[in-house]
C-alpha cells in the first residue's frame, strides 16, 4: 500500500498512523490530525506535546513512562503495512477496516490477512481456502482426539505444523476455543433440526464422578431417523453440585429437554436401578426402564458373591494379579 511505504521516510511516522487519506492518529495520545501528504502538523504536534530529545537530537521512541511504544514493533513484521494500532489492545485492518484484538503479537493479524485479503503469489503462500481447511482439520483433531486447547502452544506440535506448511499460522488458544465453540453451535443446530423431524425419542441418564470428584449427570437422546437408522445425540453432561434427589434431577432434565425442544417427544427414560432415578421418572410422568446391561452386571456380581467357592478363587486371582503388577522382577520372569 502506498501510504504504508511513505511512513518509513520520516521517523515521526513511528508515532502516527494513517486512519484515512486525510487523517492521521497520534499513537501517544490518540489525537487525530489533518494530513495533506506532509508531516509538518505531525512534527509540530509531537514536539509540542511528546518530544523527549535523545543524544542525536531525534525524537525518542520512549513515552513519558520510559516504555517502548508498540509502534516500534510494527516494522519487525511486514503485516503492519496493512494494520494500524488504534488502542493498546486493538488494531484495525487498513484493507477492510475491521478491528481485531491485539496482544503484543501479530498472529491474529496474519490470520485475518491471509483468510480475507491474501492472493497466492509465486512464493506459494496459502490461499484463504487452504487456511480454512487446515483450521477445520485442527478443530476436528481437537474434538476427535480429546486434545486440550494448549496443544497449539506445544513446541513439538508447532514444529510439526511448520514443517508441513511453513505459511500456516496456528491460532492462539483463545482463538482455537472460539473455533471449537462455533463448531459446537453449528453441530448443535443440526442435531436440533434432526430431532424436530422425529416424532418420538427416548433418553438415557447416568450419574458419574469426574477425576476431580465432581458429580455430573449425562443425558443422551436416542431416536430413529427417516432412513430407519438408530441415532444418538448427547444432550448434555451437566455439573450437579446439589443433592441428587428425584426433584433436583427432574428439574435439570426438564430444563435440558426444553432447551432442545423435545419435552413432548420423550416416551421412555432409561437409567440404572437407583431409587432416585425411578422417582425422577415418576415426577416427569415418563415410562421408566432399567438398563439391561446394568441389571445383568448386578445379577452376575450377586451370583458370584453368593458362591463361596468362586469367591475363594477370585481372591487368589486378585493376589496373583496384584503381585505381577507391583513387581518388575515378576513381570520379567513371566
Amino acid at each position: 500500500m502506498e501510504p504504508a511505504l511513505k511512513r518509513r521516510t520520516s521517523s515521526v511516522w513511528e508515532h502516527f498512523n494513517l486512519v484515512s487519506p486525510k487523517k492521521v492518529k497520534c499513537l501517544l495520545c490518540f489525537k487525530e490530525l489533518g494530513y495533506s501528504s506532509n508531516t509538518s502538523s505531525m512534527l509540530r504536534h509531537y514536539r509540542a506535546l511528546h518530544e523527549n530529545q535523545d543524544n542525536r537530537g531525534e525524537p525518542s521512541t520512549a513515552n513519558l513512562h520510559g516504555q517502548v511504544e508498540p509502534a516500534l514493533k510494527r516494522w519487525t513484521s511486514p503485516i503492519w503495512e496493512h494494520f494500524e494500532l488504534i488502542s493498546p489492545n486493538k488494531v484495525k485492518c487498513l484493507l477492510c477496516f475491521k478491528e481485531l484484538g491485539y496482544c503484543s503479537n501479530t498472529s491474529s493479524m496474519l490470520r485475518h490477512y491471509r483468510a480475507l485479503h491474501e492472493k497466492k503469489d509465486n512464493r506459494g503462500e496459502p490461499r484463504s481456502g487452504e487456511t480454512n481447511t487446515i483450521d477445520e482439520a485442527l478443530v476436528d483433531m481437537l474434538i476427535k482426539d480429546t486434545q486440550p486447547y494448549s496443544i497449539v502452544e506445544d513446541q513439538g506440535f508447532r514444529k510439526l505444523v511448520e514443517a508441513l506448511n511453513p505459511n500456516y499460522v496456528l491460532p492462539r488458544r483463545k482463538a482455537l476455543k472460539a473455533m471449537v465453540e462455533a463448531r459446537h453451535k453449528v453441530t448443535m443446530e443440526k442435531a436440533k433440526t434432526c430431532l424436530q423431524q422425529t416424532s418420538a425419542v427416548s433418553i438415557t441418564c447416568n450419574m458419574w464422578t469426574s477425576i476431580n470428584t465432581d458429580a455430573c449427570l449425562a443425558i443422551t437422546c436416542h431416536f430413529v431417523d427417516d432412513s430407519s437408522h438408530l441415532d444418538s445425540v448427547v444432550l448434555g453432561v451437566l455439573h450437579l453440585p446439589q443433592d441428587h434427589t428425584a426433584e433436583n434431577l427432574a428439574t435439570v432434565i426438564t430444563s435440558l429437554l426444553t432447551e432442545w425442544g423435545i419435552t413432548n417427544k420423550v416416551t421412555c427414560l432409561v437409567t440404572d436401578g437407583a431409587a432416585n432415578m425411578g422417582a425422577c421418572a415418576r415426577d416427569l410422568h415418563l415410562h421408566h426402564s432399567i438398563c439391561v446391561a446394568h441389571t445383568l452386571n448386578l445379577m452376575v456380581k450377586k451370583a458370584l458373591d453368593q458362591t463361596p467357592v468362586l469367591g475363594d478363587i477370585r481372591a487368589k486371582i486378585r493376589k496373583i494379579v496384584a503381585y505381577f503388577r507391583s513387581s518388575t522382577t515378576a513381570k520379567l520372569s513371566f
